[in-house]
């Protein structure tokens, strides 16, 4: 009895050739929009060990989540709904599906990457807030000790 080979495919690979790193990225857009995402994520990752901020940098950290949320994210998903692309051009189920995501990814890097006046004035705002807040619980410490 003869031993059945498939044609065109290869033997299975031992389990040690699964511990490689993977391959570069090929030089595509996606592949450029991919690496960026992973970078992104990396980033988070690494502030998650990292030393305490400054009250000033958290309330700055605050105030772009909360105008990436709260306007700019509302504001891609409204310009995405009017859209009235022709058959070929309109989102297929898998862009529909993951458009939040790109559209919070988004909001996250437009907030970040430039001045907003907005952001300064809420981070201002909520770092005075906050000292005064620390001042009222130092003064009410001291009167109850």
């Amino acid at each position: 009895m003869t031993d059945f080979k498939p044609l065109g495919l290869a033997p299975i690979a031992d389990s040690a050739s699964f511990a490689r790193p993977l391959p570069e990225p090929l030089p595509t857009t996606a592949a450029g929009a991919l690496a960026q995402g992973q970078r992104s994520f990396a980033s988070v990752l690494s502030r998650a060990g990292t030393a305490p901020q400054t009250p000033e940098q958290k309330a700055r950290e605050a105030a772009e989540q909360l105008v990436a949320i709260t306007f700019v994210q509302p504001l891609f998903k409204q310009l995405r709904s009017t859209s009235w692309a022709a058959g070929p051009f309109k989102p297929g189920p898998a862009e529909q599906q993951f458009r939040a995501l790109l559209d919070a990814d988004l909001s996250q890097r437009m907030v970040k990457s430039s001045s907003w006046g907005l952001v300064d004035r809420l981070a201002r705002d909520m770092l005075k807030r906050s000292e005064a807040a620390d001042a009222e619980a130092s003064v009410a410490k001291e009167r109850g000790a």
